[in-house]
């Protein structure tokens, strides 16, 4: 080693003192963190708006289904009969119990797009998303009780009644988790 070396060494700070290069180390590691924190969480972000357009677009897609499904009915109904030979009464009790379905299913399917559209926006935490989950859960319980009613006619419309209860256990599940988080949300705020 050369003395000279040596000495410009021990003059200069910044390369002499090591707990100047470790903090500039430290303060350069936390912006590079910083900066590849902040682009992972507008990668999720992005990709969760996309999930929730494609979410969307399958709940539109679902509606104009539905509404094509209804218009078609004694159609449907009719090609079902000569298939499977039903009488006229069972299928007249199959389209009744079709056209009933309907309403609970239109007012989940309009509901669940209506939510989706809040997530999309970016409002989650909401005292309306707590009423459309709240909405989503009443009605499959509508569609449960309504296919539990024509249970006595069709016995393997049970399936449908215990899915679909199922279904509107899991939402009223998730709106109290929902509303939980609101009142944090709400005592957070409140609080700052």
């Amino acid at each position: 080693m050369n003395p000279e070396n040596f000495i410009s060494e021990k003059s200069n700070p910044e390369t002499s003192n090591p707990e100047t290069s470790t903090s500039e180390a430290s303060t350069s590691e936390a912006s590079t963190f910083e900066t590849l924190n902040e682009e992972n969480i507008n990668a999720r972000k992005e990709k969760h708006k996309r999930s929730a357009m494609i979410s969307l677009i399958i709940t539109r897609i679902v509606i104009i289904c539905a509404i094509v499904t209804i218009i078609f009915i004694p159609d449907i109904l009719r090609e079902y009969s000569k298939s499977f030979g039903m009488s006229d009464q069972n299928i007249l009790y199959l389209r009744i119990f079709m056209y009933m379905c309907a309403v609970p299913a239109f007012i989940v399917l309009f509901t669940l797009d209506h939510l989706l559209r809040n997530i999309r926006k970016e409002e989650v935490f909401t005292r309306e998303n707590i009423k459309l989950l709240s909405r989503l859960s009443w009605g499959c319980f509508i569609a449960s009780g309504i296919a539990l009613g024509f249970f006595f006619i069709y016995r393997m419309l049970i399936f449908i009644v215990i899915s679909i209860f199922l279904i509107g256990l899991m939402l009223r599940v998730v709106k109290n988790a929902f509303e939980e988080a609101v009142i944090i949300k709400e005592e957070n705020d409140y609080t700052i």
